[in-house]
């Protein structure tokens, strides 16, 4: 560790022992000044591209899929894959202990997540909670990791999460973020930054999440689409711990970004981990597969945020409709806190200018879906379905 990075230490442990004093804010400042971590992304950037250098055909032997699409269709995925932890207790969702994992692990659960991908071949796919080169995930990269282990070929990454050192619990070195991978040449790919947490001191704000928006534009073949040169896709994992507006004004920002694609005539899909229930949601607090009772880490309340995600579904078509949603809920529900819980609320989202392919739009919970069980390959369901580029709207 450098002089410079112990420093920062000293000053990070000195302003934690003053709490919220105007000392405090001193230290926080002169961190932030500093960022000896190197926590900061700039407001706008390119985001990181990689390329599979292995054999599509190979990746695919012997594996059991849906078949490919056809035609002017695209069959999209979206699934926050918990930095491939699996169903591992971590102390983040208070019902255990755990920080780090062994690479065996890490590996096992990749493994587990690159099987379901293989047997859906999705064109595309968004995942959330990606770990490039964290200490808790071994420093394995997992986009070149599915990448080398799957039918896809290319990958754009952005960073949610990014610091050299994190000093509380043990984590250490942490880069995690957001990732599209695709059958398709990436034409362009940046980060843009998402508003951070307004009721945070500028201290956390410093070490915590940064949350980001990934765009991609995809070069679609003119063999398969003639009349549709491009394709772009919007990842996003949106706050969970924050009981203010921030959330409602990541997803204004969301929306805008949708529309810009929109007003240039591109077809696009938004697949993201938006942390809100849809309108009409049945439950929106008291879950019970909650144990967290930290104010500051209870991301299961959505009491006054009835009609947050409204504008999504007034502007555009979502794979999963809410007169869809009204009549099988149950059916369509993607995350739960623990592993003796099944799917308990519906948190995970595509929305798109296109149309969905009649009956293509799955919620794959368990085995009846996909084949193989997914509750143990993450503490979130993925959610695949069809689109139609040979028109927008329905």
């Amino acid at each position: 560790m450098t002089q410079e990075k112990k420093q920062a230490l000293t000053l990070w442990e000195a302003a934690k022992s003053v709490g919220q004093s105007s000392m405090a804010g001193i230290l926080s400042s002169l961190i932030w000044s500093k960022d000896p971590f190197a926590t900061h992304e700039p407001p706008v950037g390119d985001a990181r591209l990689y390329k599979a250098t292995t054999s599509t055909a190979h990746q695919t032997e012997g594996a059991p899929r849906w078949e490919k699409t056809s035609g002017q269709e695209l069959r999209v995925m979206t699934w926050n894959v918990k930095y491939s932890g699996g169903r591992i207790d971590f102390f983040y969702d208070g019902y255990g202990d755990r920080v780090l994992m062994r690479a065996d692990e890490v590996l096992e659960n990749l493994e587990k997540i690159a099987e379901v991908i293989r047997i859906v071949q999705p064109d595309v796919i968004c995942l959330q909670e990606v770990d490039v080169a964290s200490t808790r995930t071994a420093l394995i990269d997992h986009v070149r990791w599915l990448l080398e282990h799957t039918h896809l070929s290319y990958a754009a990454y952005a960073a949610q999460w990014k610091a050299d050192f994190i000093p509380s619990n043990g984590l250490g070195r942490v880069n995690s973020g957001v990732t599209v991978l695709s059958r398709f040449p990436i034409e362009s790919a940046y980060r843009a930054s998402l508003p951070l947490i307004e009721e945070q001191d500028s201290l956390t704000q410093y070490f915590f999440l940064r949350r980001s928006a990934l765009h991609v534009t995809l070069a679609l073949p003119e063999d398969r689409f003639p009349d549709v040169p491009q394709f772009g896709v919007l990842c996003a994992h949106t706050s969970a711990f924050t009981t203010q507006e921030t959330k409602r004004a990541q997803y204004m920002w969301l929306r805008r970004w949708m529309d810009g694609f929109a007003q240039q005539g591109v077809p696009f899909v938004m697949g993201s981990d938006l942390n809100m229930v849809p309108p009409g949601a049945t439950t929106r607090s008291g879950f019970d597969d909650v144990v967290q009772t930290d104010e500051s880490f209870h991301s299961a309340y959505y009491e006054g945020q009835e009609t947050w995600l409204s504008p999504f579904y007034e502007a555009y078509n979502p794979a999963v409709t809410l007169e869809e949603y009204a009549h099988h809920e149950a059916k369509h529900l993607t995350h739960s806190m623990h592993k003796d819980y099944f799917w308990r609320r519906k948190l995970d989202y595509m929305f798109s200018n296109c149309t969905w392919a009649s009956g293509s739009v799955k919620t794959l919970q368990d085995e009846s879906c996909v084949g193989v069980e997914t509750m143990s390959r993450s503490d979130h369901a993925p959610i695949v379905g069809t689109l139609s580029l040979g028109g927008e709207g329905q």
